[in-house]
């Protein structure tokens, strides 16, 4: 790659990517030139982008862009959860530290692992184009072994994979005749394929290259509800969903990411989802029951747990609700909202916040609003609500009165409530503080 001399502006696409060649063109440019160099990446957390960078912009999140259908949804299950305790880890200044290449694959060439992802995948794949992303080509090679056992046509994809050889791949992959690309080391950026089901069978500490290969699956198709992840590696134990995976600054010149990422790891620990011990679907933290199969834990009739993981006696006929359970109200009160927008009948968010505040005394503050199908209890609660309403108004129609504002909080209310950033929902609110500020100023 050569670089003409008299350079202003230097555009680096896959900016995380770290190519000796670009890091020496941008140590002479601003050096020598004082040139301006922009960074493109969609996982901007590499540690060594610090050294060459100094300002992080941030436009939009994998979260907004899913909320806004410029990213596909997705569905996570965790089939199998191998057992990593005796891997060591490396470091790397591309991916941070990483568990160690080959002790990996010693684990996850294992005949029981590789059965439980082929199996899995015949159960659950429903027949989807998939990508699989393994730690090695001997991995790959078993992977790819077993599904050609089993019927599917999987092909192998490798760093080594002449270009040409590449691109019959990827045409026989988008026309269906290959059902499986099982990958090692490529396909994490750059392809565009119309990929509705991935297996991630490569344990990995790295974020970058946990958000690169799911990524494969985020682009949205025609038809396409969700992109189906299979994590065989546990990863999405460790690391969370992708859009949970954030960061509002550059890694420093002097920790690499160690400041950012213990700041965002400890920001996402209570984030991080579980697994549903019945369908192995990766719920959102605090969510009780599976909204994917609708499974509820057992728990004791009279005992919860606290914080501080001690057991506690409830009164006789006494309801207290847990997290879970608050969880569970505020999802279903979310889903009821997407039900009701779906109708052309929408209904705010702080209707919602006020409804989950009359039955708790409190607002849906740090609660998730991942929607959950809506229960029998739930729903009579709202209908109550609502039927509760009307006749209010009835009667105050009757009287000749006027009838409240609606069901919607007037701009006056006092709403305790905080949407995620940048939702519509801290809108309405901040438009509302702004209006009852006004409405103070005026009354002085």
């Amino acid at each position: 790659m050569n670089f003409q001399k008299n350079i202003d502006l230097l555009i680096v696409d896959e900016a995380h990517l770290r190519k000796r060649r670009i890091m020496k063109e941008i140590e002479r440019i601003t050096t020598e030139k004082k040139a301006k160099v922009i960074g493109l990446s969609g996982t901007p957390f590499a540690p060594f982008l610090g050294y060459y960078y100094q300002h992080l912009i941030k436009p939009t999140t994998i979260g907004e862009l899913i909320q806004r259908g410029d990213l596909s949804k997705y569905e996570f299950f965790a089939p199998t959860k191998p057992d990593l305790s005796g891997v060591e880890t490396k470091p790397s200044m591309e991916f941070g530290t990483d568990y160690d290449e080959s002790q990996l694959a010693e684990i996850m060439c294992g005949s029981d692992l590789v059965g439980d992802i082929v199996d899995n995948w015949l159960r659950h794949g429903r027949d989807l184009p998939t990508v699989a992303f393994c730690v090695n080509k001997a991995h790959a090679n078993f992977v790819t072994m077993q599904f050609n056992k089993a019927g599917i046509n999987a092909e192998v994809m490798v760093a080594e994979t002449p270009h040409e050889e590449r691109q019959v791949m990827i045409h026989r992959f988008e026309t269906g005749a290959t059902k499986i690309i099982v990958s090692v080391g490529v396909l994490v950026a750059g392809f565009d394929s119309d990929v509705r089901c991935i297996i991630y069978a490569r344990p990995t500490k790295s974020e970058i290259r946990w958000l690169q290969a799911i990524g494969r699956g985020l682009r949205t198709a025609p038809g396409k509800d969700a992109c189906l992840i299979f994590d065989h590696s546990g990863t999405v134990h460790r690391l969370g969903f992708p859009d949970a995976i954030e960061y509002d600054e550059l890694p420093s010149k002097n920790d690499g990411m160690k400041g950012a990422a213990a700041r965002a790891a400890k920001e996402r620990e209570e984030k991080l989802p579980k697994e549903c011990p019945e369908c192995h679907f990766m719920k959102p933290a605090g969510v009780y029951i599976c909204p994917k199969c609708g499974f509820k834990p057992l728990a004791g009739e009279d005992v919860e747990t606290d914080s501080t993981r001690n057991l506690k006696k409830m009164s006789k006929g006494e309801k207290v609700y847990t997290k879970s359970d608050k969880q569970s109200w505020w999802s279903q009160i979310k889903f009821y909202q997407r039900h009701r927008a779906a109708q052309g009948k929408p209904v705010s968010d702080g209707w919602c916040a006020h409804t989950f505040q009359e039955k708790f005394g409190e607002w849906p503050n740090g609660l998730s609003d991942f929607p959950m199908e809506i229960t029998p209890e739930v729903s009579n609660h709202i209908k109550h609500k609502l039927i509760k309403f009307a006749k209010r108004r009835e009667r105050l129609q009757q009287m000749g009165k006027k009838p409240d504002q609606d069901l919607f909080p007037p701009p006056s209310a006092s709403i305790n409530y905080e949407p995620p950033e940048g939702s519509d929902g801290q809108l309405i609110i901040e438009a509302k503080r702004k209006f009852q500020e006004n409405v103070n100023r005026v009354s002085q």
